[in-house]
């Protein structure tokens, strides 16, 4: 596969909100299903997850020739007609599911948590667990996604009172039509080791967006949590694998002239990144410690058992 240096900006920018090196951080594979349609489209994701994020569930759609690489994920609200021509797509479809992964080091021990918005759908995995899945697409499959029994044959029961959703101050789109910025589930990570993280954004619509940060939390028994207002929500950095600030700015005007949108609204983040490490070591073999609001935390490491963790 040839490499494209940047995905969102093909022909228009050198540099863009997916900042991408042919050494880069993560490496990524975009595919088309064989029939454009949000079922479609939802069906396939929502099989992919079961499977614990098995590729093989996405060979029944068509794999792009090129080959996509970044360090960070955000992409301000766009016409799905920009992103098939940044993207080199010829084919008029409105359907899209691109699949990211990497070995990333945190750059500091501590907890934190993935923030995000998507259209249709933006879901992050860390190790063996799914961190973080938003996005209106994802709400109709979560169920059927995420379905694990437990005793009683009732689903199990997920840790709600971490989750928040942050409201940010002039970007009113994304705060009503996606719901604003979602918090996933709070993890802990040692700098120094490797973790295989992978994020999975997919579309079938009109519209495109999606937006990731990274948190990082002193407490997490006093992390935020519910619905936080704009006048409240702190201006956290987008996650991302370098100190390089991308260019929304450059992509937002590119996507106006393209188009012909007269305001394009950009997620606010802090100018000051804190990038994780790209790490070329093997990710370690231990499962994810997660923080479960009102239980004690274990200090131990548990072995992974290679079964996915439900948001």
């Amino acid at each position: 596969m040839k490499p494209v240096r940047n995905l969102l900006m093909v022909g228009l920018l050198l540099a863009s909100a997916w900042q991408v090196w042919a050494d880069g951080s993560f490496s990524g594979q975009a595919y088309l299903p064989a029939e454009d349609s949000a079922a479609s489209v939802q069906k396939t994701v929502s099989e992919f997850v079961k499977s614990g994020w098995d590729k093989e569930k996405l060979a029944d759609m068509t794999a792009h020739p090129m080959a996509f690489y970044a360090s960070s994920f955000c992409l301000p609200m766009c016409d799905m007609s920009y992103l098939r021509m940044a993207m080199r797509i010829s084919n008029p479809t409105k359907s899209i599911v691109v699949h990211y992964t990497g070995n990333v080091s945190a750059p500091e021990t501590g907890w934190y948590r993935f923030v995000g918005a998507g259209d249709d759908m933006l879901l992050v995995r860390l190790q063996e667990t799914d961190v973080l899945a938003v996005g209106k697409g994802w709400e109709k499959i979560k169920d059927s996604a995420t379905a694990q029994k437990v005793k009683g044959n009732r689903k199990q029961k997920q840790d709600d009172n971490a989750t928040v959703v942050y409201q940010f101050p002039k970007i009113q789109t994304w705060n009503t039509r996606l719901g604003g910025f979602t918090g996933g589930r709070i993890f802990k990570v040692e700098k120094g080791r490797t973790y295989k993280m992978q994020v999975l954004f997919a579309d079938a619509g009109d519209a495109s967006a999606f937006c990731l940060y990274i948190e990082k939390l002193a407490a997490p028994e006093k992390a935020p949590h519910g619905k936080v207002a704009s006048s409240e929500a702190p201006l956290l950095p987008l996650f991302s694998t370098t100190t390089i600030l991308p260019a929304v700015e450059n992509m937002a005007n590119a996507i106006a002239k393209v188009t012909r949108n007269k305001i394009v609204e950009i997620p606010p983040f802090s100018r000051k990144p804190q990038p994780w490490a790209v790490s070329q070591e093997e990710p370690v073999d231990d499962a994810l410690e997660l923080y479960q609001s009102g239980s004690k935390q274990k200090k131990t490491r548990k072995k992974n058992k290679k079964k996915s963790k439900s948001i």
